[in-house]
């Protein structure tokens, strides 16, 4: 009976594993379409939506607590975050291999990821640096964006890693988050 019954636990962990699989290829497949409407590769509905997102002028009816700035590096990704529109955001600049500082604001923070040959890494805001600070990147719901496309970059490494996969890991963390409350 205690075979059986190790046997029937390992089913359910194959189980369980083989639903998060399917929710990751999902997440996948969704970034994947997103990323080509941005780019304009695929003519679909939801294009100009993205486009619209991804180089979005400055909202006056939402401002999220975030002022402009003069002295503000002029930037021709930018845009506000909303709509789970940053884990793509972090994709293009990763897919087209691009190196530079994408920043993030809010009201309560300010993070900066570090590219360099679309890679990620090194990340820092207030008190934190590295994976948690990416993880609370990616968890922003508001707040706006911009990319800058520099060289002179810290040399500081926080990050190791695939970049898609920290993304990846990032989403899954905020699902089981949402599950959990």
């Amino acid at each position: 009976m205690g075979q059986d019954l190790l046997e029937e636990r390992l089913l359910g962990i194959c189980q369980q594993l083989d639903e998060r699989i399917a929710r990751i290829e999902s997440i996948i497949e969704q970034r994947a379409q997103m990323v080509e409407r941005i780019r304009g590769e695929e003519p679909s509905r939801g294009t100009d939506h993205a486009r619209s997102i991804v180089a979005a002028t400055p909202d006056p009816t939402a401002s999220h607590g975030v002022q402009e700035s003069p002295d503000e590096p002029v930037s021709a990704l930018s845009g506000w975050i909303r709509d789970g529109i940053l884990p793509d955001i972090i994709q293009l600049i990763s897919s087209n291999n691009k190196t530079g500082i994408l920043v993030l604001e809010n009201e309560q923070r300010r993070i900066e990821l570090y590219m360099r040959d679309g890679e990620l890494y090194h990340a820092s805001t207030k008190g934190m640096d590295g994976q948690a600070a990416f993880f609370a990147a990616i968890a922003l719901e508001a707040g706006r964006f911009f990319f800058e496309e520099t060289d002179d970059l810290a040399e500081k490494k926080t990050i190791d890693g695939d970049t898609q996969f920290l993304i990846l890991e990032a989403l899954r963390q905020i699902d089981e988050d949402k599950k959990d409350t």
